[in-house]
Formats: structure tokens, sequence, C-alpha cells
């Protein structure tokens, strides 16, 4: 009796191993509507992507890096879509055609790749475009603060190089703009240790500090601080010093620069040399200085314009600061000169 019911119960188990699989052979339909590669083509059908797009099948999203997005038209490109054999590509409910279709890359497109219309077989996919080399951040002043910054007192908003700028008072009021230490976090990360600052600077004769002013600093005076100190004690405007600050790298150096005068200034680290631009022009070359790690985190929480620090050694900026631009890699001397001539 035993033996029949070991038998029975196997026999089960047989049966349910076979229900299952023919529930899962003939009762579960597989959504296959993926697109496996994707290119965007000029007019020429020329590729004009950096490297391979990067498609996420679980996200269902594509980013693809257009190099120059000055030089290629994205409203206006033809994308090569391969998709699941069977499947086919939608736009607005329009068949995509390779080598034919063209569409506007300026902002998200939205492709449905399905089979036979089928819901069920159906996915939306989104396309975005970017430029590998936008920066990290872009800040000016035409509205007023960015949602990242917090302002400490009041800051006035005066005429600046092309906008408004904020306006610090130096001896007055410790008045400065703290940049959010989580956006920092997240958003000013340098994975090979290179990086562009640029922004423009205008020293106020009537508002300076006897001592340094901070026109920027990541805060403190420690190891990893980013900074630009201008002026230089009593005498600095005579001497024409500013303090530079990279990592481990900072010392007092003079240069061609001028009180109550609109001046561009960039930090350019390339992974050996530390390169200072004044005006479109390169001023300063340090060589393999002790960098370390460009971490724009690693001193005193806090990225401050305006000032060095909240509380100690604040060394607050007299005058304007504008256009604060950051790359997340090394711009090239002809990069800078252009960005001083679009706003001198």
């Amino acid at each position: 009796m035993n033996a029949l019911k070991g038998k029975l119960n196997f026999g089960l188990i047989a049966v349910l191993i076979v229900s299952f699989t023919l529930v899962g052979c003939f009762g579960r339909v597989v959504n296959e509507a993926n697109i496996i590669s994707f290119d965007l083509l000029d007019d020429d059908g020329n590729s004009v992507l950096e490297g391979a797009a990067l498609i996420d099948t679980k996200g269902r999203t594509i980013i693809g890096m257009v190099g120059d997005l000055k030089t290629v038209d994205i409203t206006n490109l033809k994308p090569h879509i391969e998709v699941t054999e069977r499947y086919q590509v939608y736009f607005s409910e329009e068949l995509h055609v390779n080598g034919e279709s063209a569409y506007d890359f300026s902002g998200p497109v939205i492709f449905t790749v399905t089979k036979d219309n089928d819901p069920k077989l159906t996915k939306e996919w989104t396309v975005v475009i970017k430029d590998p080399y936008s920066p990290l951040v872009m800040w000016n002043f035409a509205d007023g603060l960015h949602k990242e910054f917090t302002m400490h007192n009041e800051v006035e908003f005066v005429d600046g190089v092309r906008d408004k700028a904020p306006h610090f008072k130096g001896f007055g009021p410790n008045v400065y703009l703290v940049v959010d230490e989580g956006f920092v976090a997240e958003n000013l990360v340098f994975p090979d240790n290179t990086f562009t600052l640029e922004t423009w600077f205008y020293l106020d004769s009537t508002l300076k500090t006897d001592g340094w002013n901070a026109a920027f600093s990541t805060g403190g005076d420690g190891p990893g601080n980013v900074r630009l100190l201008v002026g230089g004690h009593a005498e600095g405007l005579l001497q024409q010093l500013i303090y530079i600050s990279v990592g481990n790298h900072k010392g007092e150096r003079s240069v061609d620069w001028h009180p109550d005068t609109w001046h561009h200034f960039a930090y350019v680290y390339d992974g050996t040399d530390l390169l200072v631009y004044l005006d479109g022009e390169l001023a300063l070359v340090e060589e393999n200085p002790n960098v370390g790690n460009i971490d724009f985190t690693g001193g005193a929480p806090g990225f401050y314009i305006g000032a060095q620090h909240p509380t100690s050694n604040r060394r607050n900026f007299g005058g304007m600061i504008d256009e604060m631009v950051i790359y997340d890699y090394a711009r090239s001397a002809e990069q800078i000169k252009a960005s001083y001539e679009s706003n001198k």
C-alpha cells in the first residue's frame, strides 16, 4: 500500500510539473519589445554619436552622446533603430523607417516598440541626447539665485558681465552665498581627476578688505580645498597678487589683474599641470603640482561664493562674482579664450 501511495504522489508531482510548463508556454505572454541597438545619423548617413549609445533595458531609456552640439543639428536627425524580430517602432503613432524618419532630439524623444499593436507586446522607450562636454554646473544670476544656493544675509544684485551679479560688501555685513552640500556631493564629481572652473570677478577698491578677498572656496583652507583669493593684504593691489589653491597645492602668485574692472579667471587641471588663465590668456603654469584628488567636499563642508568660510578666516569678498561654470575635464586654451571673448 505504501509503495502504491508513493507512486501516486510521484505521478501527481509529474502532472503538476507538466501543468506549470504548459501554462508557461501557452498562458504567459513574453513582451520582447526591446531596442537592441541605436544610432543617430546626419543627412549624409554618418553617425553623430560619440561611442555606442547607452541602452538601459530595465528603465527603457537610451542615452546618446553627441560630441559638439554646436555643429550638429539635433533638431533633424535620423535614428537607426534595431529591435526584436517581428517588432516595429512608432513615433506619435507613425511607423518609423530607418534612414528616412527624422526627429527633433533637442529634448527627450519617446518611441513605441510594439508587435501588432498589442498592448501586452508594447513598450515605450525614451531617448535623451547629451553633450559629453557640457558643464557640471553653469551659474549665472540673471534671474537671481539658483535653487541650490542659500543667501547668508542680504545679497544685492547689480549689473554684472551680461545680466545681474551678486554684490558683496567686503568689510560690511558677513554676506556670502553657500551651495547645498548634497548638491555639491552629487553634481561636482571628477572621475578622471581633472577639472575646469571659470568665473568672472570684479574687485571693488572701495569695498575690498585689507586681507585676502575670497572669490570662491570649497570651505576652509585645508587639503582638498579649491579656492581663489584676490587682493593680498594692504599692499595686494600694488603687487597684483592672487592666492591659488587646488587640492594640496597652494600659494601666492602675481598676475596682471586690476581693481574696478571685470576679469575672466579660469583654473584648469589636466591631471599633470595646473593652468591659470586671466582674461583668456595663460597667466600661470604650475608644473606637476601636488594636487591630490580633486574633491569639492574634501575641505570644510560647504561651497562658498563671496567668502572663504562662514566663521573661521571668512575673508569676505568686496565686489562682484558672475558666470561661474565648472567642468569635469580640462578645457583647451581655445575654449577658455572663446569663453572670455563671448562675454567681454
